[in-house]
Order: structure tokens, then sequence, then C-alpha cells
């Protein structure tokens, strides 16, 4: 009887000891140090920081599905510097607070710089569907005129174009032009401008900040087919390339406004395109109802973003017209000044083949277009405009 009591109570002590050593483990267990994940996804979606315990890996499905972003990249791997070099290693155990960084991949095309004598410019990586973005390169002696698609120089590069190829843009030089051709008053006006006769080309100096009114016929300019203008000019004169033979022109950014009589007249003008990171916001109508651009072999023009406001009249002469873009997708472009009753008449009563819009503004831009036409100029202006 005794030996059962002595065997009863050691079972019980052992059983106790058990209870006793089990409690230990899964409160040692449970106080176990964890450690913070921190995951940055990049622009993608948006993670709850993971506490691992240490010694323990980070559990995959706490990062699954994988991080979506919406510029049109993909979901690459996780890596374990801000740099994106070094792919994290999910067998590691967790031994301090860890930060996981979203790497994504992207379709990217090559741009490539042919300088023409210029230094070189290395080629860059463009992600597709962006635009890109370039200094103007410098070369001693020479003036930077702009990036062209062919070596022939007939093509201007559109920096707003989204890049969805391999793209090699050439730079054009000029020589410039004497400083004894130009008079430019204490305000930076260029007020004379005297070429020898058989001048083609004339490369307004640096530092020239407005063009006076009716240069071009007021100094019986009658043989330049270009004037470079620099990027210091911020503003144009009425009726200063009036009548001019010119047949492309580069507007400069900082240039906002033009007003009637500017390009009338321009008979040669076939390229007509504005600087990047344009400023220009508007056409500047007038009461006597004259045109600001009227260059009958023009054939497409595209206003930039920052592009806002029609006046009426303001491109007629435009007979050449097929295409008309807008790329302003803030909101949409409109008609500030109109006949009394109805009627832009942008171009007096021709129309273009079409006028593009970004989709977003579409509706929008007909909608302003009702409020200042009738009937029938309404009707052939909504029945061009289509998106893109």
């Amino acid at each position: 009887m005794k030996n059962i009591k002595i065997k009863s109570i050691t079972l019980l002590l052992i059983t106790c000891m058990l209870l006793l050593m089990n409690v230990s483990c899964k409160d040692d267990n449970d106080n176990a140090i964890s450690y913070k994940v921190t995951v940055v996804s990049n622009g993608g979606t948006n993670f709850a920081p993971i506490y691992v315990k240490a010694g323990q890996c980070i559990p995959l499905n706490k990062l699954y599905p994988a991080p979506i972003i919406d510029d049109g990249g993909t979901f690459d791997t996780w890596c374990g510097d801000t740099s994106l070099s070094k792919v994290f290693d999910f067998t590691t155990p967790i031994t301090k607070d860890t930060t996981l960084y979203a790497r994504f991949s992207y379709v990217t095309h090559t741009v490539t710089f042919v300088m023409n004598g210029a230094p070189d410019v290395q080629s860059v990586q463009v992600r597709d569907g962006r635009t890109l973005t370039v200094d103007n390169p410098t070369y001693s002696g020479h003036t930077f005129v702009y990036w062209y698609m062919d070596k022939a120089f007939t093509q201007p590069y559109n920096m707003n174009n989204p890049i969805k190829d391999d793209l090699t843009l050439y730079a054009r030089w000029a020589a410039p032009s004497p400083s004894s051709w130009f008079t430019i008053d204490g305000n930076g006006t260029l007020v004379g401008c005297t070429p020898p006769a058989g001048t083609e080309t004339v490369v307004v100096p640096d530092g020239v900040k407005a063009i006076g009114q009716w240069m071009v016929l007021a100094n019986g300019i009658t043989s330049v087919k270009e004037f470079i203008l620099p990027e210091s000019v911020e503003s144009i004169g009425t009726g200063a390339f009036k009548d001019s033979q010119i047949v492309s022109f580069i507007m400069p950014s900082k240039v906002k406004e033009l007003n009637t009589w500017t390009f009338v007249g321009c008979n040669q003008l076939k390229s007509f395109l504005f600087a990047p990171n344009s400023h220009f916001e508007k056409l500047v109508s007038d009461d006597g109802n004259n045109s600001v651009i009227g260059a009958s072999a023009l054939t497409s023009i595209i206003f930039p973003p920052s592009f806002q406001y029609f006046g009426k009249y303001t491109m007629v002469g435009c007979t050449s017209l097929k295409t008309m873009t807008l790329e302003r997708s803030e909101s949409a472009v409109t008609f500030y000044s109109y006949l009394q009753g109805g009627g832009v008449w942008l171009w007096g009563g021709y129309f273009p083949e079409k006028i593009r819009v970004p989709a977003k503004v579409k509706d929008a831009f007909i909608a302003g277009m009702k409020q200042v036409m009738q009937e029938y100029e309404l009707g052939k202006m909504s029945a061009i405009t289509e998106t893109y």
C-alpha cells in the first residue's frame, strides 16, 4: 500500500513538472523577440508591416498578391536595398528590423543622338509611353537649332510625343549671324534686322527679349527663309513676320501669346513648332476679325499642353490645314472671343479634316463650342473632332 502511494505521488510530481515545462515553453514562445519588416512598394500596392519572430523567415503569403503599379510597370522581385540591385533571399532568417523594396520592370526604348560634329551625347533609355527630356547641347562657335528625326532636318521632333520605339535624333547647328545685322533697343527688343540680300537663315542673338512689330516688313526682308530665335525671346510683336518667306518656325518656350497679323501671308510656311516646355497660351483676336496665323502651305499644327484660348478668326488663311492637334489634357481648350449671336470661324469658312484632342476633354471641348457657335459651324467642328 505504501509503495502504491509513493508511485502515485511520484507520478503526480512528474505530471506537474511536465505541465510546468509546457507552460514555460509556451511563455517563452509567446515572448520571443519579433522584428518589423517594412514593405516599400515604390508606387505599387501598399502593404502593412510584417512582424516576424527572431530566427524565422518572412512568410511569402504576407506578400501576396504581388504589388500592382499603374505606370505600365510589371512587378519583378523584392530587393533589400534602395538601389534595387540586391534581390532579397527569403530563406534568410530575420534577426533585425528589415525593409523590402519592390522592383518593377519596364519596356524601354533607346534614344540615340547624332551630334553632327558636336561633342557626343550618350544614348538614353526611355520608358514606353513616356516623353523624352534632354538638355540642349552646346558646340563652340555654333548655335543649337533643334533636334530632328531625319538627316536632312525636315522633320523637327515634337518632345511631347510618347516614345513607342527606338529613336534616332539629329542635332542641327547654325552659324551665328553677325552682330552688325541687328539693332536691339535698351529693352532687348529687336527693332532692326538687315541681312545681306540672298540671306536665307538669320540667327537672332541670345539675349533678345522681344521681336518688334512689323519687323520683316519694316526692314524690307525678302529672302530669309528661317529666323532662328533664342530661348530668351518672351514676346513677338504684332505683324512681326507678316508676308515673310519663312518655311519653318520654332516658337521659343517663353512666348505666351500671339497677336493678329503676326504670321499672316506666310505662304511658304510648312512647319510650325512649339519648343519644349512651352508656355504658349493664346491666339489673340481683334475687333477687325484679323488672323494671327495665315499660312496657306501649313498642313498640320500641334498646340502644346499650355495652350488654352482661341480667338475668333485667328487662323484664317490656313487653307491647306489637314490636322490640328491640341495637347492640353488638364482642361479643354476654349474659344474666348466670338461673334455676337455666335460664331468663331477659326479658319473663316474653311475646316480641316480633323481636330485631335485628348479623350478625357473631348466632351468639355464640344460643350464649350456649343456656347459660342451656331448650328452649322458647331456641326462641322463637332464632326471633325476626334480623340487620341
